[in-house]
């Protein structure tokens, strides 16, 4: 089960923020919006025991939310593991177009941290292990 609640963007642990590409000119399109409509969408975190939230997908807004001034962040609190969190939100988010390098940096995630093998890791994401290995040989090459 997947719950919903405002939590305070102080409190989020941003352990992700490096897997995502930062692009101002986005982050000032969405403060736009939210500015005008509100935050539409809540941000996806993983309940922590040791430091609360960790933000799992959403990163996009919670910079234009505090560019903002915002305190709060509506957010879609994730109450499985944190390795599933991160499969569900590569899998799962229609409309969301993944750029290459946050797959790779995502996979290699998924590899260092969760210590999963590329094999898992192809098998959980319905891909191949070549598909896998050429994500994060990207990462090694750059």
């Amino acid at each position: 089960m997947r719950t919903i609640e405002k939590i305070e963007i102080a409190h989020l642990n941003l352990r992700y923020e490096h897997t995502r590409i930062r692009q101002s000119a986005a982050v000032l399109k969405m403060a736009g919006s939210i500015e005008r409509f509100g935050q539409l969408m809540p941000v996806m975190a993983f309940n922590s025991d040791e430091i609360g939230h960790t933000l799992i997908d959403g990163y996009l807004r919670v910079k234009a939310l505090k560019r903002l001034g915002k305190d709060l962040v509506v957010a879609r609190i994730w109450d499985r593991t944190e390795p599933e969190a991160l499969v569900y939100m590569m899998t799962h988010m229609q409309g969301r177009k993944w750029d290459v390098y946050e797959q790779a940096a995502i996979i290699n995630e998924l590899r260092l941290t969760h210590r999963m093998s590329q094999g898992q890791i192809a098998a959980i994401l319905g891909k191949n292990k070549s598909w896998v290995s050429r994500r994060l040989s990207l990462l090694e090459t750059l």
